[in-house]
């Protein structure tokens, strides 16, 4: 049996394919935010401005010593893949600069807004430049959209770049299987049947009640004055909330609420007062007089 039809009677499973995909994303990330904080202290700080250059001068980097050097990215190389052209060809350099070109693609789409300001030097139309760019952000997202649909029902081809240049997924040897410990699974049974349980309680606990309660608990009668057997109002701050008073409510006591913050802990129909416990269905505005 050749080797070309080894790699087509071992098919590169889809979830090995995005798997690849996202450790390519893990590993540019990592690399990116190092390069970022060694750029941060003086005199280098000033290339940060350049952000959209360095990125993808760091994905060529990448590119160059993955799939240019050996057919393959880091991620693909890491669960035992690469890429291959018609009939299990290597790429060649058309395809290998292809996917270089999609990297500056993603440059200059990054760099819009500087495109749009050089229209309007040059006394052209910046907004109709606009326009084009987020019509084709738009139709790109779109394309990317139904390839990913093509991927799922075929397994071929993750990206768009790799539809158009007719790339996919081979392994170099005969694959390893992809070993899940029990241990894992035990856990991840656990915690489905814990997170199922805790769906079905969630809904039937009363949050607003037990946030009243303790309310109630911290809040200290620190806003009231007896004076000849009348308590006096000495503050303008709700007595929940503790900010300034909003539309004030008064509840039958001498304490006022904001009256969104009352009608947040009207609760089964009525209030209770969180500093003296008096329990009312019914509330009115304070209404100040001149004096």
């Amino acid at each position: 049996m050749s080797k070309n039809e080894k790699q087509e009677k071992y098919k590169v499973l889809r979830v090995t394919q995005l798997d690849a995909e996202q450790i390519d994303s893990s590993i540019f990330s990592l690399l990116k935010d190092s390069l970022v904080n060694s750029l941060k202290a003086e005199p280098f700080c000033k290339l940060l401005n350049f952000e959209p250059e360095l990125s993808v001068s760091l994905q060529a980097v990448l590119w160059y010593f993955s799939v240019y050097k050996h057919g393959k990215t880091v991620g693909q190389n890491m669960l035992g893949t690469e890429l291959v052209g018609v009939n299990g060809r290597k790429i060649n350099n058309i395809q290998c600069y292809g996917l270089l070109f999609a990297i500056f693609i993603q440059w200059f789409k990054n760099r819009e807004s500087l495109w749009v300001k050089l229209m309007d030097k040059m006394d052209l139309n910046g907004t109709s430049l606009m326009r084009i760019f987020k019509y084709i952000e738009s139709c790109s997202e779109i394309i990317v959209y139904v390839n990913m649909l093509l991927f799922l029902t075929s397994g071929n081809h993750v990206s768009v770049i790799e539809r158009c240049l007719n790339l996919k997924h081979v392994y170099t040897n005969k694959p390893y299987p992809r070993y899940i410990d029990y241990d894992y699974i035990r856990k991840e049974m656990v915690w489905d049947t814990t997170t199922k349980t805790m769906l079905c309680l969630l809904p039937l606990i009363n949050f607003k009640k037990i946030s009243y309660h303790l309310n109630r608990f911290f809040n200290s009668k620190k806003l009231i004055l007896k004076d000849d057997n009348t308590e006096v109002h000495l503050s303008m701050s709700c007595c929940l909330c503790n900010e300034t008073l909003t539309n004030p409510y008064q509840v039958g006591c001498p304490h006022w609420y904001c009256y969104y913050c009352l009608m947040a802990n009207f609760i089964d129909g009525s209030f209770t007062c969180i500093l003296c416990g008096m329990v009312t269905e019914t509330f009115k505005p304070v209404i100040f007089q001149k004096r």
